[in-house]
């Protein structure tokens, strides 16, 4: 993260003659034709609820954390951001509010389901294989125990739910809700491949039980990477280092990088 001089809580964007196309519960969202700005604010969200208080400078970690995985993961999967650094008028006026924390992207149609893949079976996967040998309808070896290593990754989709919990799907039915086969397949590639790409971070490989990606198609149908996998632990299945190497037990579900209070996206 570059020196960027702490300036006064960005609770909203406010810029004169523009307002955002929306707000989310962090980030608020300018429309720019074929691309997005996209700026973190300091809005503090846990449990879909933005909290009264926001946290200083807590949108500019978000970006550069965000900032770093695209940047380290550019080489396995193409991402939609264009710049971080340079913006068009009248957005320029306001660098000192922007700097650090913004970023323009391309204009991108998100996926509406959850991207994930597995490495190790834990969690939902692990329910699901004890019931029936399975998950999301890929057949695995039978006696395999909780959090065991799996021969390969797995592309496990799933429901994004309005409310309750996402529901693990099979490839057809994702296929089906997306609408297009040939999309799926190139999802599939791009997040399977994140654990065995030898340009992939080596936790990727071989310390993270599951990703979370969301991808979009841009316009021409390319697949880019929307959201990295880990400015949000909750974003990817991450255990303790320290768990791995001193007390990393194989039938049992594993410590993760979740017990958090507040949600950073």
């Amino acid at each position: 993260m570059t020196a960027i001089s702490a300036t006064r809580v960005v609770r909203e964007t406010n810029f004169s003659g523009v307002s955002p196309s929306a707000r989310g519960k962090v980030r608020d969202i300018y429309d720019l034709g074929d691309r997005l700005l996209l700026v973190a604010t300091d809005r503090l969200s846990a449990f879909d609820v933005v909290m009264p208080t926001p946290i200083p400078d807590k949108g500019r970690v978000l970006t550069q954390l965000s900032l770093f995985w695209f940047n380290l993961l550019r080489d396995v999967m193409p991402n939609h951001v264009l710049t971080a650094t340079e913006f068009p008028a009248p957005f320029d006026k306001h660098l000192d509010e922007l700097a650090g924390r913004s970023m323009i992207v391309r204009k991108t149609h998100p996926l509406p389901i959850e991207c994930v893949a597995r490495g190790y079976l834990s969690g939902s996967g692990w329910k699901e294989y004890k019931a029936n040998g399975s998950v999301c309808g890929i057949k695995l070896p039978s006696g395999l125990r909780e959090s065991d290593r799996l021969p390969e990754p797995i592309f496990t989709p799933a429901t994004k739910a309005v409310s309750g919990h996402d529901e693990n799907i099979s490839f057809e039915r994702a296929a089906e809700i997306i609408g297009d086969v040939e999309i799926q397949q190139a999802a599939r590639g791009l997040l399977t491949g994140s654990f065995t790409n030898p340009h992939a971070p080596s936790t990727a490989r071989s310390t993270t039980f599951s990703i979370i990606l969301r991808f979009g198609p841009s316009h021409h149908d390319e697949i880019r990477l929307r959201q990295t996998p880990r400015s949000h632990p909750m974003r990817s299945g991450l255990t303790f280092l320290s768990t791995l190497i001193c007390q990393f037990i194989i039938g049992k579900k594993q410590p993760q990088c979740v017990l958090h209070f507040f949600c950073l996206i």
